[in-house]
């Protein structure tokens, strides 16, 4: 299998999740049924969740070294967001990079988990 089709379907729904994530919290923050203190906390966590699935999905795919494409799919997924942070013109902080270390750190332990659900159920 091509090594960059490999990635694009856990990239995608990586990516997907995380607008549809975004859109309906936004739309649940807008009708006031959640707070600001509740839709700040989801708001940090939306990006956590949906690179934890799609690094799952990949290591679920692959049958070993699960932190390895975890760590393939958190890099892509920061250098997409530094691309489009770059576009909008905000800028890069130290807590910037410190969250970025957190989705890898993620994503290394969603594939991580992967390729061991998917070892367990074979």
């Amino acid at each position: 299998m091509n090594i960059y089709v490999k990635y694009l379907k856990p990239l995608l729904f990586t990516f997907i999740s995380l607008l549809i994530l975004t859109f309906v919290f936004t739309f649940f923050n807008y009708i006031n049924f959640i707070n600001g203190t509740l839709f700040n906390i989801i708001k940090i966590l939306i990006p956590f969740i949906s690179l934890f699935i799609g690094s799952f999905l990949i290591g679920k795919q692959e049958k070993e070294k699960g932190y390895l494409n975890g760590l393939i799919i958190g890099i892509v997924f920061i250098i997409l967001l530094l691309i489009i942070n770059l576009i909008f013109k905000n800028e890069v902080s130290i807590l910037y990079l410190i969250i970025n270390l957190i989705y890898i750190m993620i994503s290394i332990i969603g594939g991580i988990i992967g390729v061991n659900i998917n070892k367990s159920s074979d």
